[in-house]
């Protein structure tokens, strides 16, 4: 029989946590008439963010937080430089999160799918203009069980706030693709360039652009789409930002580079049918075995991100660390922020007695009599 590590769920209350209030309602941000709805869309994330960070007080004993936080003030200090009524500064938001070790470490210091730290990387993920990773990260935070209806209704509103943020542009991508369907390829590239100008991270816009650059070149070339060096390099980079700002836009990972199109089975074998649920109705409540597929179809895709925090719910649900998991979650981390503070969460998740911050006291469900 394996030896567990810290049982979570019944430990809540013997751990160091914050008992916190509701997420007060914020007033709206007030922009210049100069901005529009994505930027209002990155404001609405920061405030998320900022709300999160409000329930975290540490004193001792995390100091992945500690670190974290600090990285946190710099950005917070860009944004109040900025002024209330301008547009967010870049906030580097690979570096400020997805890339920090300190976040990750941070991560592993607070209780698995904690909301409020759901909140926190969605909302930061959308400030950053990483609206479709935001809303996956949010979405994926949501089948956290027994979550408050305060931080579901936050979390539903940064999936709905990314959705805005990209409307204009999704918009316009469907033009393009109507004049790519009737031969019209400089029309279409010109509505891609227009859709970019209103939302530069649109995976899906990336995508179509690299489609009908491919599309022209392979008319030019005679070649068939995506044969060994036939990518033209605009194709690839098109591709290539599909992929980073919208991870499961799965055609832009039809490549001739073997590295890339490596992440199609676990993506088309293991996360899209459970990702169909999702996208069909987003309260719907995955089984278990739904979101095992899920995490491990990511990680071998290669999206750690989302790998990580569906892992986390998978913790949470399971009410427990395994040994399995500690080397689960550090295969992910190896690959998407090394480094000393994640070094030594994993020391701290290995351990014998585990200390973990609650920022949003949950009742966990009843056990499931044997």
């Amino acid at each position: 029989m394996k030896s567990a590590l810290p049982l979570i769920t019944a430990s809540f209350l013997s751990w160091s946590y914050v008992l916190a209030e509701p997420p007060a309602a914020s007033p709206p941000v007030v922009l210049a008439a100069s901005q529009g709805v994505g930027e209002q869309a990155r404001r609405d994330g920061w405030q998320s963010a900022c709300l999160a960070v409000d329930l975290i007080h540490v004193k001792e004993g995390f100091p992945g937080l500690k670190a974290w936080l600090e990285d946190f003030k710099q950005a917070d200090a860009a944004v109040t430089a900025a002024g209330a009524k301008a547009a967010l500064p870049d906030l580097k938001i690979d570096q400020l999160v997805t890339g920090n070790h300190n976040f990750w470490a941070a991560y592993y210091e607070i209780v698995p799918g904690d909301p409020a730290l759901s909140l926190l990387h969605s909302g930061l993920l959308l400030a950053g203009g990483e609206a479709q990773r935001a809303s996956a990260i949010a979405t994926i935070g949501l089948q956290r069980p027994s979550i408050p209806n305060s931080f579901r209704k936050g979390l539903q509103r940064v999936i709905d706030r990314a959705y805005a943020a990209q409307e204009a542009a999704i918009e316009l991508t469907k033009v393009g693709v109507q004049l790519h369907d009737e031969k019209k390829f400089p029309e279409a590239l010109t509505k891609y360039d227009a859709a970019l100008k209103l939302w530069a991270n649109c995976g899906w816009t990336h995508y179509e652009r690299g489609f009908t650059l491919r599309t022209m070149a392979t008319k030019t070339a005679g070649d068939q789409p995506g044969s060994a060096g036939s990518e033209p390099p605009e194709v690839v980079r098109a591709f290539a930002r599909a992929r980073q700002h919208d991870p499961l836009q799965i055609p832009a990972y039809q490549s001739p580079d073997p590295v890339i199109l490596k992440s199609l089975p676990p993506l088309t074998q293991k996360v899209k049918p459970a990702w169909v649920k999702l996208e069909a109705d987003p309260a719907h409540t995955l089984s278990d075995p739904d979101l095992k597929s899920l995490a491990e179809g990511f990680q071998r895709a290669g999206i750690h991100d989302y790998a990580l925090a569906a892992h986390s719910v998978m913790v949470a649900r399971a009410g427990r660390y395994l040994p399995s998991d500690v080397i689960w979650i550090s295969d992910s981390l190896a690959e998407i922020a090394p480094g000393p503070a994640t070094e030594k969460a994993l020391q701290m998740l290995e351990g014998k007695e585990l200390h973990l911050l609650t920022l949003v006291p949950i009742v966990p469900p009843p056990a499931e009599e044997k």
